[in-house]
């Protein structure tokens, strides 16, 4: 807001916020109240302009300021889709892109878009925790090329508990081309599985979308990280 600096919590449905470019401090008084009326918790946060995106499971909140988030003013822009998974929400020349209990959602400023219709089957594969949730998700955005990129699983959990569920890595990528507005996914072989995913520097001084990936023995020693060129999309 106005070239101001703010460290932001998440709290079952309310936020902390830091005072001024002051990360550390946050005094009992910095707390906004999520009006919510079907969620029960803050599931995750995305930056919009000058905004902020709010979510719980199923709504979607918009929130502006002009000095302080303190006298913030809160506008609920979906009634239906939330966030399923807190690290699936990305940013981007698209707006704000994340994973909700049906599907991907887009947030370009005029409201919030569920895109994942033509992905119902797929979706429907994907592997969720009893509340329907994909808290193991993670995303990227790779400019370059116009992707998000979720890293989802489709294979039954090996854990038992939510907390398990939420450390288990994805088997699969789902890729969404914000330039036409297309899926596709791929499916790494089982000998080589991705364990974690992020945009790093290439030595020729490109972004590129990185994996670390698992090699046939689960020592980090055999880790091997690797950089994306090109695609070969089912």
């Amino acid at each position: 807001a106005y070239n101001r600096s703010y460290d932001l919590i998440a709290e079952p449905l309310r936020l902390s916020f830091s005072e001024e470019a002051a990360p550390e401090v946050s005094p009992a008084t910095n707390r906004i109240d999520t009006d919510s009326l079907r969620g029960t918790r803050v599931m995750g946060l995305g930056r919009a302009g000058d905004s902020l995106l709010v979510m719980t499971e199923r709504e979607t909140f918009l929130y502006s300021w002009s000095t302080a988030p303190r006298q913030s003013t809160q506008l609920a822009i979906s009634n239906r889709f939330g966030c399923a998974g807190p690290s699936s929400v990305v940013e981007g020349p698209f707006g704000v892109a994340w994973l909700s209990l049906e599907g991907p959602c887009v947030f370009s400023g005029s409201g919030v878009t569920w895109i994942g219709e033509q992905i119902r089957g797929f979706w429907d594969t994907v592997t969720k925790d009893e509340n329907g949730e994909v808290h193991y998700a993670s995303a990227v955005v790779d400019e370059e090329r116009s992707l998000v990129i979720w890293q989802l699983r489709t294979t039954a959990f090996e854990g038992d508990t939510v907390i398990e569920h939420a450390k288990e890595r994805g088997d699969t990528l789902l890729l969404w081309c914000w330039a036409n507005n297309t899926f596709s996914t791929i499916v790494p072989s089982t000998s080589s599985q991705p364990r974690c995913m992020a945009l790093l520097p290439h030595q020729d001084g490109r972004l590129r979308v990185s994996f670390t990936f698992d090699t046939s023995d689960s020592s980090h020693a055999n880790h091997q990280t690797k950089a994306i060129f090109s695609w070969d999309e089912d």
